[in-house]
């Protein structure tokens, strides 16, 4: 028995959890070998996650890097082939892929990295890992352990999902004399990170395990050849990942190239914008607007709470105080009647004149234009990304305060060309 690296967690509990995902993994492969017509054969597009989970429990548990790379070679990989060509042949147009953006996709990205004999299984690193997965740091890191990858300008500035990731993209974007300090400044931040994460470094059985390491740290630091020594002491960093690249991938590989070369603008986060009202007090304002000089209908229906309720709450309850517009994209006369209570509550006469032929979504867009071309208020169409249309009014003079509210609260706007 080895000791664990997690120090939230049991040996015995990990090892009992690998083994039972990992032979559920072969029980789906197997079941669908023998039994081809089985209505439950998408049960295949989970087995990469539970694969990449078991090789992280594995890392935790305490296996040696040697015993890695043997699992890797001779159970992992197999297996990924096999169940990738039982995807392929029943799911053709369903990549065989995982994300990235979580720890058990770095886990893997790391150790096909380090455990990669002669280069050939990041050769190609989009047979793991799906498109999602081109992150500016999954990029950056990738040109440095690979000089010769090129990048595709495909990235999501949001996709930065994994604790901590925007915080090494603005490290590599610094002078690389900065890397260094950077690097350590990250590590002692760490526990504060993933506090809201579950992180801790002790074992609690009431509270479960929520082991973490900041994986992806040590891979900028391998792909960049950052010195470690000062931070590679502190709890949780992976430095037998590290060292193991470096004595047996890091010899003979090409100098690592700027890790922001060809990397547009627009992919990397933004900074942190800072509004001038508390999250309270701009929901409190958002209201004040929307409600035509009278906030306290729209606090009856809404409750007196200092949060912003999801939007379809929102718009659903202020639909009864004819201050909002809540209804399927599809069902045009129920959106025209609650417009037009709309703006009788504001005092504005129905500007739309006219019968009309359309009916449905064709309608709502009629309706939508006819009301966005109108004189007086301002139509503000929202939207929760599903299939219904949310609107209210607005002031037009208010109308740059009401998008910068918008924004901090996240509620998105929809404009013309977005619903035609």
């Amino acid at each position: 028995m080895t000791t664990p690296r997690d120090p939230t967690d049991t040996y015995e509990y990990l090892d009992k959890s690998i083994k039972a995902s990992e032979r559920r993994v072969l029980e789906i492969i197997r079941e669908i070998e023998d039994h081809p017509d089985i209505p439950h054969r998408y049960f295949i597009l989970s087995t990469p996650r539970s694969m990449a989970k078991s090789l992280f429990n594995r890392y935790s548990r305490g296996d040696a890097m040697e015993e890695l790379h043997r699992h890797l070679h001779e159970e992992y990989i197999p297996t990924f082939r096999r169940a990738e060509r039982l995807s392929q042949e029943h799911f053709p147009d369903q990549p065989y892929r995982m994300h990235l953006e979580n720890k058990d996709g770095w886990m893997l990205f790391a150790l096909l990295a380090c455990l990669d004999d002669d280069g050939s299984l990041l050769a190609n690193p989009s047979r793991w890992f799906s498109h999602c997965g081109k992150t500016p740091l999954y990029a950056m890191v990738l040109g440095g352990l690979s000089p010769n990858y090129h990048y595709d300008g495909d990235y999501d500035a949001k996709s930065n999902a994994l604790a901590g990731d925007d915080q090494l993209v603005e490290l590599l974007r610094q002078p690389a004399e900065t890397w260094q300090q950077g690097c350590l400044n990250f590590m002692h931040r760490w526990p504060k990170t993933m506090k809201a994460h579950g992180y801790r470094d002790y074992f609690d059985a009431a509270k479960g395990a929520r082991p973490a390491y900041p994986t992806s740290l040590a891979m900028v630091v391998c792909a960049f050849d950052i010195d470690d020594s000062g931070f590679r002491h502190l709890p949780f960093y992976p430095m037998d990942i590290v060292d193991y690249y470096r004595a047996h991938r890091r010899p003979g590989r090409a100098p690592w190239q700027d890790p922001v070369r060809a990397i547009p603008e627009h992919a990397f986060p933004r900074p942190k914008k800072i509004y001038p009202l508390r999250s309270s007090e701009a929901y409190s304002r958002w209201i004040e607007i929307i409600s035509n000089g009278s906030p306290e209908r729209c606090r009856k229906v809404l409750g007196r709470r200092k949060t912003m309720p999801d939007l379809f709450t929102v718009t659903e309850a202020l639909v009864n105080v004819g201050l909002a517009i809540c209804a399927d994209w599809k069902d045009d006369e129920t959106m025209e009647a609650q417009a037009k209570d709309m703006y009788m509550a504001w005092g504005h006469p129905w500007p739309v004149d006219g019968a009309s032929t359309l009916q449905g979504a064709a309608r709502v867009s009629e309706l939508l234009n006819a009301l966005d071309a109108a004189t007086g208020p301002r139509l503000a169409v929202i939207t929760d990304e599903s299939d219904t249309v949310m609107a209210v009014l607005i002031d037009a003079d208010r109308e740059a305060e009401f998008t910068e509210l918008c924004e901090q609260l996240e509620v998105r706007r929809l404009y013309r060309q977005d619903w035609q």
